[in-house]
């Protein structure tokens, strides 16, 4: 069933901070330009796992519309300048293919089924067929969680790519190495056997040098401004990065580096993982005695957060606010039966004779 999500709620004026970004789309091919990136992350920022599933978990199709003054806000371009602006990026996004690997197997399949724009409004139609590639629940691949403000101020598609790698590792204890040689495929740089699509840039040192290292720079000039990371400069002095040679002899190997402030310590991370553990128990015996989940709901939710699970804190958050909307709806309903006992008992006590 296809359906239309209108952004038009209290979301509205409140952008969230981030968008959660699948590792398909990570490590999948997809060249995109710095515009075109902005638009997918304006997608993920709103989407949710919710709006691909009924109540009854029959399967979704949602579009997804955006009206001016959001556009206004997400892209920095003024209304009258929409139209115009988004036109050429839109019509060549919607014939933009992602192609993945996972588990010896391949696949290529268009990004979006549909984009357009009237009346001050964008709306984009994700392909019905990428649940999986869309939505982290639906995969097994993991997700990377993106700040937005850091993300839209990074001027060059390239930037952007590094940094949606930066936040792949934002909850690991690692970060590792990937080798320079998967990663010009990622970029665009040469195709899956190896052949060159941009001949330039198909040394490894020049991609280094030309593609990653400004990359790098440009997030460590906004990365002085932001509370959440710190882009580190290895024993070489190369800003964000260091380079081994691969053990084969093939070629290069490059860990970006990056530390991620406020990060929990193991032991914090631990203690986060054993309560939240022990409160989805609770929860699981409370549901099966049809006791009151809120309390518990309401103890987990920021512990999800604490452990980077995003999407389960987000439903967690809505269930909270069902069952608060739900309990305010049925005491107004409650007092609303009194006063009418009340009233019935009244008039039941008046009769003909009372004033005689």
């Amino acid at each position: 069933m296809s359906y239309e999500i209108d952004i038009y709620d209290d979301e509205k004026d409140n952008f969230k901070s981030f968008h959660i970004k699948t590792h398909s789309i990570i490590y999948g091919r997809l060249i995109l330009t710095a515009r075109q990136m902005d638009m997918i992350a304006l997608l993920l920022t709103h989407m949710k796992e919710s709006d691909w599933r009924g109540p009854e978990g029959e399967k979704l199709y949602p579009t997804y519309s955006f009206d001016s003054a959001q556009l206004q806000d997400w892209f920095g371009i003024e209304p009258r300048k929409l139209y115009s602006a988004l036109y050429e990026p839109s019509e060549k996004l919607v014939s933009k293919k992602i192609s993945t690997e996972i588990n010896g197997e391949w696949s290529h399949r268009t990004l979006l089924s549909e984009i357009k724009y009237g009346n001050g409004v964008l709306t984009i139609t994700p392909n019905p067929s990428l649940e999986d590639i869309f939505v982290s629940n639906a995969s097994d691949s993991g997700f990377a969680k993106i700040i937005n403000d850091m993300f839209l101020a990074l001027p060059t598609p390239h930037a952007k790519r590094v940094f949606e790698f930066l936040c792949r590792y934002r909850y690991d204890t690692e970060m590792y190495h990937i080798s320079v040689s998967r990663l010009q495929f990622l970029f665009g740089i040469k195709t899956e056997d190896n052949k060159p699509i941009k001949a330039s840039y198909m040394s490894e040192t020049t991609f280094i040098a030309r593609v990653i290292k400004p990359a790098l720079i440009l997030i460590k000039k906004l990365s002085l401004d932001h509370q959440d990371i710190e882009i580190l400069t290895s024993e070489t002095g190369d800003v964000g990065y260091e380079v081994i040679p691969r053990t084969d002899g093939n070629g290069l190997k490059i860990k970006f580096l990056v530390r991620w402030k406020n990060q929990l310590s193991p032991q914090e991370l631990s203690q986060a993982a054993v309560l939240a553990g022990n409160l989805i128990e609770k929860m699981k015996i409370l549901k099966k005695t049809d006791g009151d989940i809120l309390p518990v709901l309401v103890q987990l939710e920021p512990q999800l957060r604490v452990l980077g699970k995003e999407l389960e804190a987000d439903r967690a958050a809505r269930k909270i606010k069902e069952i608060k909307a739900q309990r305010k709806e049925e005491a107004i309903n409650k007092s609303k039966k009194m006063i009418q006992r009340e009233l019935d008992k009244v008039t039941a006590l008046l009769d003909d004779s009372l004033f005689d």
